[in-house]
């Protein structure tokens, strides 16, 4: 294998671009110790190279939301901004909505092959089209295992930047959208995070081990174990999805979402043995007297951590009515502070009267 410069001198003459400036930026973008095997002529990147792009605070991350899914696409931009990203699963192309300045710039997207790809056939890498303003130009392409990393250069003029895969007949619908749970490239969203996006409760998808209901006091959809099912549906607080014998799933009364149940500063990602904080907020129709349960369960389903010591004294003659409150989970806190000593895909449980709520962290 060969070191950076030589294909660096490489990528600049075939692109027509100074190459000193080009191979600078380049070479600040791809991890380090990053190689070029001249066998292949494909460039190899170290095993830490996801940790370079998702992990490294110098690259943005934006989430792009298709189905069931949040793919986060880290990216860092010169000389401009980028306002939205946006996928088209169908036609295998997204979309980047930018603002520039007055000077060229640079962006360098490390894209998920979850997310979008381009294969020609024998599943190997084609090159994708790069459009600035509906017109061609050149890019850099890097492929890495999950990623394709692309840096394209762009004029003061440019306002959109569209990226097409291509499709041959025997990857037709695989190249964009595939959905996977494969952290940090893609993540299968919570059931309540599904519904926010857009999806009708009764076609909210659950995680294998996980079976969906809908709770009655809102519509809200809510994924969980077999036996949690049987108990919430005996006490009447959730039913099943309608779905006819074919198949089809009845849609019911629309619910506007108004969640009363809240999570906040919650992280995405935690060290081992570092302790997770957070508030839990109320504020709808409910028993004042009340404090929520929390439990968190690993990707197994198996209760790893739950609040203890804290008991509800109710009045049984006490009805309900309008509540705004909060809760701080951490130290010097009757709920406890959970620490997680092992890494892996974790969920947190809150329930508060009728009202469940669940978020995804990764512990790293």
């Amino acid at each position: 294998m060969k070191t950076r410069l030589l294909i660096l001198i490489g990528f600049s003459l075939t692109l027509g671009l100074v190459g000193t400036a080009y191979g600078q930026y380049l070479g600040d973008k791809l991890p380090p110790n990053t190689m070029y095997d001249a066998e292949t002529g494909k460039d190899v990147f170290p095993h830490s190279y996801a940790d370079f792009y998702y992990s490294n605070p110098e690259f943005e991350k934006y989430s792009v939301i298709a189905g069931n899914y949040r793919y986060n696409v880290p990216y860092i931009i010169s000389n401009g901004t980028v306002s939205e990203i946006s996928i088209d699963c169908d036609n295998t192309e997204l979309v980047l909505d930018i603002a520039p300045t007055t000077k060229q710039g640079w962006i360098t997207l490390a894209l998920p092959r979850h997310l979008i790809d381009s294969k020609m056939s024998g599943n190997k890498d084609d090159n994708f089209l790069v459009l600035l303003n509906s017109k061609e130009t050149q890019h850099s392409d890097i492929a890495g295992e999950k990623l394709r990393v692309l840096i394209i250069p762009f004029s003061n003029e440019t306002l959109q930047i569209k990226i097409i895969g291509v499709n041959y007949p025997e990857h037709m619908g695989e190249n964009a959208c595939n959905g996977t749970h494969d952290p940090p490239f893609a993540y299968f969203l919570s059931p309540l995070k599904q519904f926010k996006s857009g999806i009708p409760s009764q076609q909210v998808s659950c995680k294998e081990g996980l079976e969906l209901v809908i709770k009655k006091n809102n519509g809200h959809p809510i994924c969980v174990k077999s036996h949690t099912k049987s108990k919430l549906l005996q006490e009447g607080l959730v039913e099943p999805p309608l779905i006819t014998e074919e198949g089809f799933v009845i849609p019911r009364e629309d619910h506007t979402f108004k969640p009363s149940l809240t999570v906040e500063g919650l992280n995405e990602t935690y060290s081992v043995g570092q302790k997770i904080e957070f508030t839990v907020k109320f504020d709808g129709i409910g028993h004042g007297c009340r404090y929520p349960q929390l439990r968190i369960e690993d990707s197994n389903h198996d209760k790893i951590w739950e609040s203890g010591g804290v008991v509800s004294l109710c009045d049984p003659d006490m009805k309900n009515a309008h509540i705004n409150k909060e809760w701080k989970i951490g130290d010097n806190t009757h709920f406890g502070t959970p620490i997680i000593n092992k890494e892996g895909f974790y969920t947190l449980f809150v329930t508060f009267g009728d009202d469940i709520i669940q978020k995804d962290f990764v512990i790293r």
